[in-house]
């Protein structure tokens, strides 16, 4: 959601030129477009680093998905996968207004893949950056795919997130998003990526395909670490492919390689050659909220949501709770995506918040299962705490 509001600071012009050039198609580089819209961002600045623990706000019944499948580039980022919103917000830049604004028509891809139509797809634009000022690189917004676990096992989900890389080529930038992947907390505490603390990613271009090799000098990466079940290994190696080729927005081959002090082979327990990119209905979460992020600030009036799922006959059924994700129910409602079954399919909708009084609350958006799990799969959650002001 991007909420919006007349007191807007650089961050909200920031974050709504990146939702309105992702808008629920696969963007491409438009840093010119946005450059006329926006102003620098004084306080900008790669994300804290560092593992970050659960919390206890958990998935509600039966978070059985597994999240949004691809989408949108912007100032040096790219998504794979047919975007999920008018929003690219950038978790970990959490603030952002909360007055309607002009929304672009948003799109559908049927086929559940992590690359969008070329109908869907904005004009590809120059991919740069922002330089960071200090002569060492520049800093860019990028797709990161983090792993969360669900009823059918990890799946993957997506966060924006604003880091700094070593320059504005695609090498640079896919490197410094596998990195986040790696080695940067997810913003949202049910997130999380299971790699070594000390991994580091090498990213190379090649003739025909693209290399990404993974180090560790404390686990031999070669090999399924102990206690990673094969599922989640797996679910790991595609969230280096679904990260990559979101970057990139394009679907080249890829190999995978681990590298202990020299030697190389297939990253975890995976097989030589290249990996392709699974099927996101069985790669990703069935439920994802994209706006509003984690931890937002929302000012303003109105509460805008939208996101990507597969649900029951399109349904998305949405609660704004006080506190948690178990807290007290205070508004609530329902919405319908543009599809379901054969992929995730945008969904979107606005709460009137106007009669809340300034707090914590949590966004819970699930998929309905008439059955109650007894048929179905269960509802599949996604929540987002966010504070109104």
């Amino acid at each position: 959601m991007t909420p919006e509001d007349p007191r807007r600071d650089a961050d909200d012009d920031l974050r709504e030129a990146l939702q309105r050039a992702v808008a629920d198609v696969e963007p491409s580089y438009r840093l010119d477009r946005i450059r006329t819209r926006t102003r620098s961002d004084p306080r900008s600045g790669s994300p804290e680093e560092g593992p970050m623990k659960k919390n206890a706000r958990t998935w509600l019944v039966g978070a059985t998905g597994a999240v949004i499948a691809t989408a949108a580039v912007i100032v040096t980022l790219a998504v794979v996968g047919g975007g999920d919103d008018d929003t690219a917000p950038t978790a970990g830049d959490p603030t952002s207004s909360a007055s309607p604004s002009e929304r672009p028509s948003e799109t559908a891809s049927s086929a559940p893949r992590p690359t969008p139509p070329a109908s869907s797809a904005p004009e590809p634009g120059p991919s740069q950056g922002a330089e960071t000022g200090d002569g060492g690189g520049v800093e860019v917004v990028v797709p990161v795919y983090y792993t969360v676990d669900t009823p059918q096992g990890a799946r993957l989900v997506r966060e924006f997130r604003r880091v700094g890389a070593a320059g504005d080529s695609a090498e640079d930038r896919a490197t410094a998003a596998l990195d986040a992947a790696v080695g940067l907390a997810p913003a949202d505490p049910d997130y999380t990526t299971g790699w070594p603390s000390d991994a580091s990613v090498e990213v190379v271009r090649r003739s025909d395909d693209w290399l990404v090799t993974v180090a560790s000098a404390e686990t031999d990466l070669r090999a399924v670490p102990d206690g990673t079940d094969p599922g989640t290994a797996e679910t790991m190696r595609q969230q280096l492919v679904y990260t990559l080729q979101a970057v990139l927005q394009e679907r080249p081959p890829i190999e995978l390689v681990a590298s202990d002090g020299g030697e190389g082979g297939p990253l975890l327990g995976g097989t030589s050659g290249p990996v392709e990119a699974a099927d996101e209905l069985d790669a990703l979460a069935l439920m994802n909220i994209t706006n509003p992020v984690e931890g937002q600030v929302v000012r303003g009036d109105t509460l805008r949501a939208d996101g990507r799922s597969s649900g029951f006959e399109a349904t998305v059924v949405w609660e704004v709770r006080a506190g948690g994700a178990d807290g007290e129910v205070v508004e609530e409602g329902s919405a319908t995506a543009e599809g379901w079954m054969d992929a995730l399919y945008p969904w979107s909708f606005e709460v009137d918040v106007a009669d809340l009084e300034p707090g914590d609350y949590t966004l819970v958006v699930r998929n309905d299962d008439p059955t109650g799990g007894t048929e179905g799969i269960g509802d599949s959650a996604d929540t987002k705490a966010f504070t109104l002001e």
